[in-house]
């Protein structure tokens, strides 16, 4: 019983990674593979269905330049054999573009979006997840993200890597993670 417990930790600790990656690489597949097809998301205002979680994605996420986040304590109780809830203590750090006014606005409110500088957010929080296997694969049923806090910090400017140092991250298929991926035929 012990086994087959730490198998199914292992892989609901892995749709959490899966997420983090998803979401700082914009790779909405990876993303939807964290929820099951009718889960909800608390993330944000109101709750999301799957698609409208991923049109809101989709919408906001190309005026972050930069995205990246952490998983870091996770907590899993188990419900019943094929549910549980799980506890994922995390931490965001975001840059965003000069053009993303009104998602700076909806973040940090209207006079702390309007100061000038290069926007970059770190955030903690937690998200608490209710997690059912169906079919042999663990998912995500709801996600509430609870907000611990958000930090805004302003940059005159900001260390720009030599582009001629390889590798630079991407928010997109093109990063050296991805490259890597396909040339060992795992993508």
């Amino acid at each position: 019983m012990f086994e087959a417990r730490m198998e199914d930790r292992l892989e609901i600790q892995d749709v959490i990674y899966r997420w983090c990656r998803g979401i700082d690489r914009m790779d909405i597949d990876l993303i939807r593979e964290v929820y099951h097809p009718d889960g909800v998301a608390y993330h944000g205002p109101f709750p999301r269905t799957l698609d409208e979680l991923i049109a809101w994605i989709e919408e906001r996420q190309p005026s972050i330049t930069h995205s990246l986040h952490q998983a870091a304590n996770i907590r899993i109780q188990f419900t019943g054999p094929d549910t549980a809830l799980v506890e994922t203590y995390m931490v965001s750090r975001q840059r965003f573009a000069d053009s993303a006014k009104e998602t700076r606005i909806a973040m940090l409110g209207e006079e702390e979006a309007s100061k000038p500088g290069i926007l970059h957010v770190e955030g903690g929080g937690r998200y608490v997840d209710r997690f059912e296997r169906r079919n042999g694969r663990w998912a995500v049923l709801k996600r509430t993200v609870i907000v611990e806090g958000l930090v805004p910090i302003r940059l005159i400017e900001y260390y720009k890597p030599d582009p001629t140092w390889p590798p630079l991250a991407r928010r997109d298929r093109d990063d050296p993670s991805y490259v890597e991926q396909r040339a060992v035929g795992l993508a």
